[in-house]
């Protein structure tokens, strides 16, 4: 964090908006971040740690903190967490860098400039696109390049232990966005090397961050891996499983990593069920280049598969088994469907996604 001045100063700013929530205050975490500015000429602009524990950032609050960054004089944004605080900063610096109502930049690339310079602490509380390009704000979806931050600090004096559940939730979402950002026939090397670190880091800390939440390693090792997979992920349309993870969301109130989580497995099996091929690159994200080699080529796609569903029955009863389970209304599925082919830029049809869905009313045996 001592290097937070630099990065303003090299932006041409020096006087940040603090964002953060109450919880985050109360861990220390504040006091932590005030303390590693002691000797920099950063001025704190203001430091507002109300934000609402909402899932989505809420028009109101955001209102009121677009005030705050005028009446203060501040020229930068940094939130410390995750989730909301994340979305409802990006929120701020859409409102104070662009006329009008903020919700007329809902949509996919409707910002049409740079925004203000904005920072990242992650503190390993996450939702999962804290490093996209893409911010929740009223429920309405913001995409576009000039959201992600700037700087992205992950400093391990920050990074603490949370519940067993939330750790499972995150990071079904970051798996999500890397496993799906990797599956494209078309991607590239660069993408495949921040999804294959964070399936892996994914793969080999969580389960034991679940037995031991206060394990520093596994933490920090999740947030990399929480950070990698959002910038992943922006490089492509969504797939099915976070598109429909997000709608069912959206209209239940669920946590997305709940939505997610059992859905991810049976994706992978409904796409061999169309003899769709699943890249090799997942088997060497999950075992490396030596487990990834021991596995025959025929092979590879159902072993992939085979460790994936055992990974998330692994979590116990953390995740949901199935949309019954998760008392889902069945009659939404067709608007859950539209929702995510619009939402994948129709990379996923709406019929895949209603074979899915029904795959998913019973789900995982």
């Amino acid at each position: 964090m001592e290097h937070i001045y630099v990065e303003l100063a090299s932006m041409d700013a020096r006087k940040p908006l603090v964002l953060a929530s109450r919880q985050v205050t109360e861990r220390g975490l504040t006091k932590k971040f005030i303390k590693s500015l002691y000797d920099s000429n950063v001025v704190i602009g203001s430091l507002y740690d109300e934000v609402y524990p909402y899932h989505y950032a809420c028009i109101s609050q955001l209102n009121d903190l677009v005030e705050l960054f005028k009446a203060r004089g501040c020229d930068s944004i940094i939130a410390i967490g995750g989730g909301s605080v994340v979305d409802l900063a990006k929120g701020v610096n859409i409102a104070v860098s662009n006329s009008g109502n903020i919700m007329d930049y809902a949509g996919t690339n409707t910002i049409q400039k740079r925004l203000k310079p904005f920072i990242y602490v992650s503190t390993g509380h996450c939702g999962g696109t804290e490093t996209s390009n893409e911010a929740y704000i009223e429920n309405r979806r913001f995409v576009s390049d000039f959201l992600f931050p700037d700087v992205i600090i992950l400093d391990n004096r920050m990074i603490t232990a949370r519940t067993r559940q939330r750790a499972a939730e995150a990071s079904m979402v970051a798996l999500t966005a890397a496993i799906e950002s990797c599956a494209v026939p078309y991607n590239n090397p660069m993408n495949d090397l921040y999804a294959n670190v964070a399936i892996n880091f994914i793969y080999e800390n969580l389960l034991g961050v679940v037995k031991k939440p206060g394990s520093k390693t596994g933490n920090l090792a999740l947030a990399n891996a929480y950070a990698m997979a959002g910038i992943s992920f922006s490089n492509i349309p969504p797939g099915i499983v976070y598109s429909l993870g997000i709608a069912i969301a959206r209209d239940t109130g669920l946590p997305r990593g709940q939505c997610m989580g059992f859905l991810l497995p049976l994706s992978l099996e409904h796409r061999v069920m169309k003899n769709e091929s699943i890249r090799g690159e997942l088997l060497y994200a999950l075992l490396g280049t030596e487990g990834y080699c021991r596995v025959p080529e025929k092979d590879r796609t159902s072993t992939s598969i085979t460790i994936l569903r055992q990974f998330v029955n692994d979590l116990g009863g953390l995740l949901p088994k199935s949309l019954k389970e998760m008392r889902v209304n069945k009659y939404k599925f067709e608007e859950y469907a539209r929702q995510a082919s619009e939402m994948s830029m129709k990379r996923v049809t709406q019929k895949d996604c209603m074979q899915l869905l029904d795959i998913a009313w019973e789900g995982i045996a």
